[in-house]
């Protein structure tokens, strides 16, 4: 029972940090790969 609860605490905090990672990522997408993928685009 211990070891499940080590466990799932684990999984929760894991999921919470992904999860922040995440919404930064989403509401600031990369600018340098998006600019060099436009510019490459637009330039070519």
């Amino acid at each position: 029972m211990l070891n499940f609860q080590a466990a799932l605490a684990l999984l929760i905090s894991t999921l919470h940090i992904f999860s922040e990672h995440y919404t930064i990522n989403y509401r600031r997408p990369p600018v340098p790969y998006s600019g060099n993928f436009f510019s490459g685009r637009n330039t070519s």
